[in-house]
């Protein structure tokens, strides 16, 4: 990745990499982060010094809440107005394309959710 993550806190640990995901105020998932954290995977997998990968969230009390509803709206409203006769789906722009971190690479990816958890102490 070759510009500064926007979503993103990226913190190195030996050989680990900790990704904090920053979407506020409820940190939401949608085409961008998802398209960032691709990135971040897979400049991670091609680093021969990193071995673990860490996702984790840099807001206190969420992790991820969920998918922007609102994109998943207008991506509903653009395959309705394509009519029944045009199989054309919104572009990738209009919708993510399908990547699954799983299929990048063979180092592990954790997801760490600490945040919230009655009775656990996180440092």
């Amino acid at each position: 990745m070759t510009k500064e993550p926007q979503f993103f806190k990226v913190e190195t640990d030996g050989a680990v990499v900790i990704w904090k995901f920053h979407n506020p105020p409820k940190n939401l998932r949608n085409v961008e982060t998802d398209n960032e954290f691709g990135d971040l995977v897979e400049a991670f997998f091609a680093d021969p010094g990193l071995r673990v990968g860490i996702l984790t969230s840099a807001l206190p009390d969420v992790f991820i809440q969920h998918y922007d509803v609102s994109q998943l709206v207008n991506w509903s409203e653009a395959l309705s107005k394509t009519g029944p006769t045009t199989q054309q789906a919104p572009s990738t722009a209009e919708r993510p394309a399908p990547r699954g971190i799983y299929r990048l690479g063979p180092k592990p990816v954790i997801a760490a959710i600490m945040h919230g958890l009655p009775g656990v102490a996180v440092s």
